[in-house]
């Protein structure tokens, strides 16, 4: 049901990507979307195009450096924090969070300043503007990007990603900010009991799915197969 006449994952990226761009954002330009649905509406598939971009780096491979990017460790690492903070304080500040700011989905082009900042694929990127969902948002965010990123980076090198965000563009002070993404960051780690129980729960649901839609697909391949020794029956009569 979650999939009956709404929009498909691809045409919401495709209008998030325009809509990251808005405030000067760089962001991956999109081409076309298409969406494949059933007779009864339910989405079957879809797919976005969007423009390669030359010349990048996925952040994972930045910060991690190498010969190919030419930089040292230390420049690589600490040229990079700034302009990624302005960038989710410019989003934030619009209303606008991503929730996929994995470091895979963010892409780094070196110019001759600042390493300029290029979002792809937002499948989920969504504009709230009520309150309490808007912090809730906000941490969610944060708490996506630099959970994932922690394993890159330094207790430091995140202090310098927080002073080029703040002050908090929702009006929080950095303590409860902080809080805030920290409690975000155990729920996404399945380190609370709620989340571990969500966790189970929907593990559990997956497979039912998964399941049933071996079940179908044998179901339908046996409908097939006895549509095909028909027909043939049928011509050798």
């Amino acid at each position: 049901m979650r999939t009956w006449l709404r929009h498909s994952k691809a045409e919401n990226e495709f209008r998030s990507l325009l809509e990251v761009q808005r405030p000067g954002i760089a962001a991956a330009e999109p081409v076309a979307f298409g969406v494949r649905r059933t007779l009864f509406g339910f989405i079957r598939s879809c797919f976005i195009i969007t423009r390669y971009v030359e010349s990048s780096y996925t952040l994972e491979e930045w910060i991690k450096g190498g010969d190919k990017i030419g930089k040292t460790q230390a420049e690589q690492n600490w040229s990079i924090y700034n302009p990624l903070g302005q960038t989710f304080r410019t989003l934030h500040q619009e209303h606008f969070f991503l929730f996929t700011a994995k470091p895979r989905n963010i892409l780094v082009r070196r110019t001759p300043n600042t390493p300029q900042i290029i979002i792809i694929d937002i499948p989920y990127a969504l504009r709230l503007a009520k309150q309490p969902f808007v912090r809730w948002a906000q941490a969610f965010d944060l708490a996506v990007f630099l959970g994932n990123f922690a394993r890159l980076s330094s207790q430091e090198q995140e202090a310098s990603f927080y002073n080029a965000y703040l002050p908090d563009p929702l009006g929080s002070s950095r303590e409860d900010l902080e809080r805030r993404v920290r409690g975000a960051i155990r729920w996404h780690r399945n380190q609370t009991p709620v989340s571990w129980l969500v966790h189970v729960i929907r593990g559990a649901v997956t497979k039912s799915q998964r399941q049933q839609r071996k079940r179908t697909g044998s179901f339908r391949r046996s409908a097939k197969s006895l549509l095909l020794m028909f027909e043939l029956a049928h011509i050798a009569v």
